[in-house]
Formats: C-alpha cells, structure tokens, sequence
C-alpha cells in the first residue's frame, strides 16, 4: 500500500526511506513500530524529532522516547455544552485532544508551517 501511495505522489524521489509497521506485523502505539526508525535511518532515538497530528502516536512515539511535535491541527475546540454532539463536532473533538495516557509533546504547534522554527533551533 504504502509503495503504491509513494510511487503514485510523485515524491518517491525525495524519500530515503520508507517505513512500515508491516515489516513487525504490530500497529501503533506498539513500541516496536517505532522502534523501526532507528535501524532504517541509523540514527538514535534520542536524535528523532517524531512528527504527528494524532494524540495516539504522539504518546506512543513519546513514550518509546523520540521527542515529539504534535500539530494541533483542529485547534481549541471547547468541549460540548450537552451530550447532544454531532458526527462531525464529535470527529473534531476527538481529534483535537491528545489521550491522556500522561506523556506530553515537546512541541505543539498549530499548523505544519510552524515546524520550521522547531527545527531550525
């Protein structure tokens, strides 16, 4: 799957790596998923800046010990006023709120333009 995506954006030229939890048959937040980056990019984990917009991965690479920037792409959404919540207030409700599962994001940002100030300090 993940070669057909890559091959069909156009961007398979620019990519080093590719990297798939198929490869440990396990899906995340399983520490072995991302255990999968330090041997394909010969790097530590220490030395990875793990990028999500998912509140489950965030905690997950967190916790497997990457440094993590969550983009908050939903923005604030305050919680519900009754329990009367729409398909789609309740999707954006979900997914603007990380699990709280008690390991935290190093850096939040708001959109994936802010990830340059991140990464250039």
């Amino acid at each position: 799957m993940l070669e057909a995506l890559v091959s069909s954006s156009g961007i398979a030229g620019r990519l080093t790596e590719v990297i798939s939890v198929d490869q440990v048959k396990l899906y995340k937040p399983e520490p072995a998923c991302y255990a999968l980056v330090e041997p394909a990019l010969r790097v530590t984990k220490e030395e990875v800046l793990f990028i999500s917009s998912n509140g489950f991965d965030v905690t997950g690479a967190k916790r497997y010990g990457f440094q993590v920037a969550w983009i908050e792409r939903s923005g604030d959404i305050p919680p519900p006023k009754n329990s009367l919540v729409g398909p789609t207030a309740f999707y954006r409700l979900v997914r603007g709120r990380a699990e709280q599962l008690g390991y935290e994001p190093d850096f939040r940002l708001k959109r994936l333009t802010d990830l340059a100030a991140v990464v250039s300090s």
